[in-house]
């Protein structure tokens, strides 16, 4: 009645996670974990707001040895505490420095891995591309609704495609899905055709899963439904990460370098066999881990400009 509130943010497992549990599939565990272990260069992690982007970044950090290793952030919000880790929290309302210019000091400090979450502005990311050429291991957060979507944010940013190219090392996007919550899910035969257009297995019998339909909840004898006592009734526990990874190898460098357009670009990676993020996520539907309401929910985007 006063005008004062309490808001309550809950961290739990989040505060543990490393790359193993964020949701990277089988095969992208051992490639994102090579493209961590690169001695220096620019990594970007990127997603839609609420998509679970700090949470992989605070993930990615754990992974460095902060004992032997001087790590800094900067960020906007912090938004948990990283132990041993030096976190830098830039204020909007200070009178002359901006982001850009805070970031361009942490660097000058001399970190072995620094970080920049909160959608690091152009002068940012123009200044991490020139450090990450130098002995500097540096992580952006940015948002954005796909991997190339970022690139291109980021070669605009830099304004130097031989600079920019030069010291990225990989760029990834990400989107949250529900879990499926194993003790009501339901089993169903799935489409041969969507199988076919998800690059899945068509001759394995494999069912698909989702959430129970009301009509197929039971009741009991007085027509009260009982509901599932593990998800509470929403048919999903939990949540996981479904990441679609751009890796820069020599070519794709050299592409970027050259100032090539983004569908040439897109066209060498899937010939390198990269999986878009709607199909990285089809094969969540085909473990039995989430459903296909569920991929298209958190995929549905509005189609990426390309130039």
């Amino acid at each position: 009645t006063t005008g004062q509130r309490i808001s309550l943010k809950m961290i739990a497992e989040e505060s543990r996670y490393r790359p193993p549990d964020i949701g990277l599939t089988k095969d992208q565990f051992p490639v994102f974990e090579k493209l961590i272990g690169h001695p220096k260069g620019v990594m970007i992690v990127s997603g839609p707001r609420s998509s679970g982007v700090t949470s992989t970044l605070y993930a990615i950090l754990r992974t460095h040895d902060a004992f032997m290793q001087n790590i800094h952030t900067l960020e906007i919000t912090k938004s948990m505490m990283l132990e041993n880790i030096t976190q830098h929290v830039f204020e909007a309302n200070e009178a002359t420095a901006t982001f850009g210019n805070r970031f361009r000091s942490l660097i000058r400090t001399e970190p072995d891995v620094a970080m920049a979450g909160d959608s690091p502005d152009n002068e940012t990311m123009a200044f991490a591309a020139a450090a990450g050429r130098q002995q500097k291991k540096l992580y952006l957060g940015m948002t954005a609704n796909d991997t190339f979507s970022a690139l291109r944010r980021y070669l605009d940013a830099v304004g130097d495609p031989g600079l920019a190219a030069s010291s990225l090392v990989t760029l990834t996007n990400q989107r949250l899905v529900r879990v499926l919550c194993t003790a009501c899910r339901r089993a169903y035969k799935p489409d041969p055709a969507l199988l076919k257009k998800g690059n899945l297995p068509t001759g394995e019998n494999r069912p698909f899963y989702r959430p129970p339909n009301p009509e197929e909840i039971e009741v009991d004898k007085h027509g009260n439904q009982l509901i599932c006592q593990v998800c509470q009734g929403s048919g999903y526990l939990g949540r996981t990460g479904v990441f679609e990874i751009l890796a820069i190898d020599e070519h794709l460098r050299g592409l970027i370098a050259k100032g090539a357009d983004i569908q040439t670009m897109k066209a060498e990676a899937r010939k390198k066999g990269m999986l878009y993020l709607q199909e990285v996520a089809l094969h969540k539907v085909y473990e039995g881990a989430t459903s296909i309401a569920e991929v298209l929910r958190v995929t549905k985007e509005e189609a990426p400009r390309t130039r």
